[in-house]
């Protein structure tokens, strides 16, 4: 008989702690179930309750949580792709009946990232010293959401590990491809700007002269403009502001991670801005959907999946949200109405929810309610992808043509001071 700590809520929404006594997690997993309790975590002890051995195996990942968030939210993580051909790896070797260790150790010497490598090799060491794969993953948050952290731990409880790796490697997958998506739609954007920049550049603003119209003027020999000076104010200012918006992004992410209150101020200004804020919000929608329905037909309580959900959206408001959804839904209230009660999500994702709370089918209707959201999102980008560039290149004709116009009224006024010049001469 092995000893295994979980943690959960009665039927009331309290919350409740304690250990059983079972031949493995599965079986516990029903004798906590038949005491009333919601499981939200069950782990198996190496040592019976009372003893220090938990606690301290507990502490290792809460440390190395603390000391890697800083660079965590400065820095990006893992790829998503590299990570999600990771789980689907993962999956087909744990399918195919190889043990964990040896499918860790394998895809340690396959994966390309040198971070995930790196991770793998100690995940691999600490699987051999008989520790759960859940609990080794949780000492690292920058490389594993905390979406298939959760879905690990519900595989691991009801001992269908296999099939949530093939879920997590799907939902990871379509966030892929949704990324993807995203950067189709604003590459056009991105290299529009990039263009005006580089036609503009930083004289085009300050001294409302294009740089290219000086360069060329300065090859012409009728002003000191070298290329030097071209590059300067183009591709040397457009290197300068990239960094700074990469440190600014940078700070950015770790001023979120350490208050919650600067990142959702941070996106509800994002959120109020007109075309960009329903678009943000929608692909957040999108993410939480997705994620929502995939945590709940995994078997995970609704109220764990819901606050799980919320942070894998990506959204600082939307997850602030959705732990105030998960403690009423947790307290017996429904889906719907928990979520109508903070405001921030549109009547028809409501009317979707409601109707598989009704038909019993919620983690279908999650899934067809993120496919019409990023259906509108997706057209809602690209109208507004239009729209930015056309502006964008109104902006670039108006300032080309404005200095266009100062050169012949500079040149005509100079040669209208050269007549009248000849003119007093003749006159003399």
């Amino acid at each position: 008989m092995s000893v295994f700590h979980y943690r959960g809520r009665t039927g009331d929404g309290l919350p409740s702690e304690g250990s059983v006594e079972a031949p493995n997690s599965a079986v516990a997993a029903g004798r906590v179930k038949a005491m009333g309790v919601d499981l939200e975590w069950i782990r198996e002890a190496s040592a019976p309750p009372g003893t220090a051995q938990p606690a301290r195996r507990a502490e290792a990942p809460r440390r190395t949580q603390r000391a890697e968030w800083a660079v965590a939210s400065a820095a990006p993580g893992i790829p998503l792709a590299e990570l999600a051909a990771f789980f689907r790896q993962f999956a087909t070797l744990i399918h195919s009946g190889v043990p964990i260790v040896q499918s860790v150790g394998s895809l340690e010497r396959s994966v390309r990232s040198a971070k995930l490598r790196s991770i793998l090799a100690e995940c691999s060491r600490r699987l051999g010293d008989g520790e759960r794969l859940s609990d080794v993953m949780e000492g690292y948050p920058s490389a594993f959401p905390p979406l298939a952290l959760e879905m690990i731990r519900a595989g691991e409880t009801g001992g269908m590990l296999e099939a949530m790796l093939f879920r997590i490697a799907d939902h990871l997958e379509r966030e892929l491809e949704m990324r993807r998506l995203m950067a189709r739609l604003t590459m056009y954007p991105k290299l529009v700007v990039v263009t005006a920049f580089l036609l503009l550049g930083r004289s085009g603003f300050t001294e409302m002269t294009p740089a290219f119209s000086r360069w060329v003027i300065g090859m012409m020999g009728m002003q000191r403009y070298t290329t030097l000076d071209y590059l300067s104010d183009t591709v040397f200012a457009l290197g300068a502001i990239l960094a700074a918006w990469w440190l600014l992004g940078a700070g950015s992410r770790v001023a979120a991670a350490r208050w919650p209150g600067y990142g959702v101020a941070i996106e509800r200004l994002k959120m109020a801005t007109p075309g960009l804020g329903a678009v943000v919000r929608e692909f957040a929608l999108t993410r939480f959907g997705r994620a929502l329905g995939a945590l709940y037909g995994s078997g995970l309580p609704l109220g764990s999946a819901v606050a799980v959900a919320g942070r894998a959206s990506g959204s600082a408001s939307l997850a602030r949200a959705s732990e105030g959804i998960a403690v009423k839904v947790s307290s017996g209230y429904g889906l719907c109405a928990s979520m109508q009660e903070t405001g921030f999500f549109p009547h028809t994702v409501l009317e979707m929810v409601s109707t598989g709370e009704q038909t019993g089918n919620l983690d279908a209707m999650l899934e067809k309610m993120a496919e019409y959201l990023e259906a509108d999102a997706q057209s809602k980008a690209h109208m507004h992808a239009h729209l930015f560039a056309t502006g964008v290149y109104l902006l670039v004709a108006a300032m080309v043509g404005l200095a266009v116009a100062r050169f012949y009224m500079g040149y005509g006024s100079a040669a209208g001071q050269a007549a009248a010049g000849v003119g007093w001469i003749n006159l003399l």
